[in-house]
């Protein structure tokens, strides 16, 4: 047992070391300024992450409203897969990643979007919400091929 914790507490130590690492390349951190519209740098303080702006204030994720939380996890998902795939593009599946940010937030949203498209992404997005559907028609609409959406059901 004591051997098993201690090769535990050593993969948990290095696999924070590597979080910190990641968070602070750049790769993860312009997508944090371009979703987030505020927040440039993202540090990890115990289980805590803690946003800073460029005003060099800091806040606790914990203490953000879920709207600002689904912005940073989806640009924490978008910079990992970048860093993962070093620079190659894939495939992203969100699931109404957007509904919970306010609808100014949202056009935004749907741009990075669909910018990571036009670089080569391949990304399904599913929703039930009819304003994200239609900003995402509106926004895709002169994409041609490279966007399509459908009705399921």
């Amino acid at each position: 047992k004591i051997q098993i914790t201690t090769a535990l507490q050593e993969f948990h130590k290095q696999e924070t070391e590597r979080i910190k690492n990641g968070l602070s390349q750049k790769p993860l951190t312009d997508p944090l300024l371009a979703i987030t519209g505020r927040y440039n740098r993202i540090d990890l303080d115990d289980d805590d992450l803690i946003l800073s702006d460029q005003n060099d204030n800091s806040f606790s994720l914990r203490n953000m409203s879920t709207g600002v939380r689904e912005q940073v996890f989806l640009a924490l998902r978008l910079g990992f897969a970048s860093i993962g795939m070093k620079g190659d593009t894939a495939f992203l599946i969100l699931d109404d990643a957007f509904q919970h940010s306010d609808w100014l937030r949202r056009k935004n949203l749907i741009q990075q979007t669909l910018n990571l498209i036009k670089i080569g992404w391949q990304v399904f997005y599913f929703t039930m919400d009819d304003h994200i559907r239609d900003q995402f028609q509106k926004a895709g609409a002169n994409m041609g091929n490279r966007f399509t959406s459908l009705k399921l059901g």
